[in-house]
């Protein structure tokens, strides 16, 4: 499932924030959950298929969350983008939302329901179980905030489950009704001293997620008290890791991407030794990404490992098919992923190349980072930070990709991103930073050195190179790419120059995994 914010906001008009939307897309179709006013205009700004929307969630009666579904209708009743359609269009909703509507209906004689295509009406019963969409399983829970308010509970076919609580006060029903969310998406309408019982502050957002452990939380509904005020740095004094903080007038949301193969391998046990492996991989795709993946499973030096972080992975690039290679790849490694990009320099270009982190157990805490300073026209870099628990600890890893033109001062500002990220998980969180820090001047390798060290971190990779290009018959090598570790120690590693996919060469190193003896 992918969710897309359309709306965080509330019913206060705020510059920043619409109300309340959300588009999911899964496997079998296209929902959304809550329909703002604001919601119509906004499928329509982020160029979603609005046109073949299949369901729509009506989670309670406030106009902030359903205020946009008869203006909806009268639109596509006579849109011509709608006219050939045929397939239904599904909404579902508490008891009462289908004489609300009919009352809107009959006020003006709008003749809502008379579409080019059908639409059927279903009103769902709190703890009742339902398909919003084909095999999606669906189940709702009763909350404190009005009469009718539900939460939605959705699971798709390969156990991925999203928790949309929409409007409520805390209640510890609605915890068990949470626990084992892949993503949790849950209001934090306040900072403190809420007004009301019937919504969230942080203090009780954590309080749920803490106890029902989501992979991925993200906090929305937020009132304009939040302004200029950094949520996801007020979580942490929570203790529950990094937060996902929604935003909805760009498509910032849209650039990172969390999933899992329909099927993953078996994780290595507990006390096993755990390979890491970083690669930039130069965009590979079709059937160089392939090889790729069967060269990560079988390759005496980098296969087998249950730790990969990626740089140059494109998703929708016309250079590599428009391929989703982060997608591919978990299915054929059969592991859990993360993947980012930076915003690209201007609305109209195609999506920027990005990173992305391979993993035998899950990621919690996925956090993408824009790293400071652009490069030439503009360009932005990313990195993506991910938690993942070995053995008995957690290690926080990240994949990074530098900028290649700017100054040296400036490449080492966006190494301190990453290790001023790492900071909020406190300096005894055993740490993994790889990827393609593009040092190719040699004062930049030695200052990346003294970086590190000065932050207690370690690499048993020397200055060697792990570039390679020939330019006008001239060898270029470069030390461009990095394994840094912080509270962890490797028992082998290496630098695999038989692969010959990209211009860079894959480097590995082995793990002891935490708190097992030497």
């Amino acid at each position: 499932m992918k969710l897309v914010v359309l709306g965080s906001g509330t019913s206060f008009p705020h510059p920043h924030r619409a109300a309340a939307g959300y588009w999911l897309e899964a496997e079998s179709g296209r929902a959304l959950l809550d329909i703002s006013a604001d919601a119509p205009h906004r499928m329509a700004t982020e160029d979603l298929d609005w046109v073949n929307l299949n369901a729509i969630w009506l989670s309670h009666f406030h106009l902030d969350h359903i205020g946009g579904l008869a203006p909806f209708l009268f639109g596509t009743r006579a849109a011509p983008q709608t006219q050939q359609r045929i397939e239904p269009l599904r909404i579902f909703g508490p008891a009462g939302f289908i004489k609300i509507l009919q009352a809107i209906d009959q006020a003006n004689h709008y003749r809502l329901l008379e579409q080019p295509f059908p639409v059927k009406l279903k009103e769902v019963e709190p703890g009742k179980e339902f398909e919003l969409l084909p095999g999606l399983k669906s189940v709702t829970f009763s909350t404190p905030h009005t009469r009718e308010s539900l939460a939605i509970r959705l699971k798709d076919k390969s156990g991925s489950v999203l928790v949309y609580t929409s409007d409520t006060g805390f209640a510890d029903e609605l915890v068990e009704f949470a626990k084992g969310a892949t993503m949790l998406l849950t209001e934090c309408s306040f900072r403190k001293n809420k007004p009301v019982k019937t919504h969230l502050e942080l203090a009780d957002a954590m309080q749920l997620a803490n106890k029902c452990e989501p992979q991925i939380l993200v906090l929305s509904h937020l009132y304009s008290e939040w302004d200029g005020i950094d949520l996801a740095s007020d979580s942490h004094l929570h203790n529950f890791g990094e937060t996902s903080v929604t935003s909805d007038i760009d498509r910032e949301a849209r650039l990172l991407e969390i999933g899992r193969a329909p099927k993953t391998q078996a994780a290595p046990l507990p006390g096993a030794n755990i390979k890491v492996v970083s690669y930039n991989i130069r965009w590979r795709s079709g059937d160089d990404l392939h090889k790729l993946a069967r060269l990560l499973k079988d390759d005496p030096e980098i296969g087998g490992a249950a730790i990969l972080g990626l740089q140059e992975v494109d998703r929708n690039k016309k250079r590599s098919g428009n391929q989703n290679s982060a997608q591919i790849l978990a299915a054929d490694l059969g592991m859990y992923y993360a993947w980012a990009a930076p915003p690209a320099p201007k609305a109209d270009r195609e999506e920027e190349t990005g990173v992305a982190i391979f993993s035998a157990y899950p990621l919690t805490n996925v956090r993408r980072l824009v790293l400071p300073h652009k490069g030439p026209g503009g360009r932005r870099r990313v990195a993506l930070g991910a938690t993942i628990k070995l053995g008995r600890s957690d290690v926080r890893v990240y994949s990074v990709h530098s900028e290649t033109r700017i100054p040296v001062a400036c490449k080492l500002e966006q190494i301190k991103a990453v290790i001023n990220d790492l900071a909020h998980y406190g300096k005894d969180m055993p740490a993994v930073v790889l990827g393609d820090l593009n040092t190719w001047k040699p004062e930049a390798v030695a200052k990346t050195f003294e970086l590190f060290a000065a932050e207690s971190f370690h690499t048993p990779f020397d200055e060697q190179p792990t570039f390679f290009r020939r330019e006008l018959f001239i060898p270029i090598d470069l030390k461009l790419d990095w394994i840094w570790l912080r509270n962890l120690e490797s028992t082998s590693n290496g630098i695999d120059r038989t692969i010959k996919l990209s211009d860079h060469f894959p480097l590995w190193l082995v793990l002891r995994t935490p708190g097992e003896p030497g």
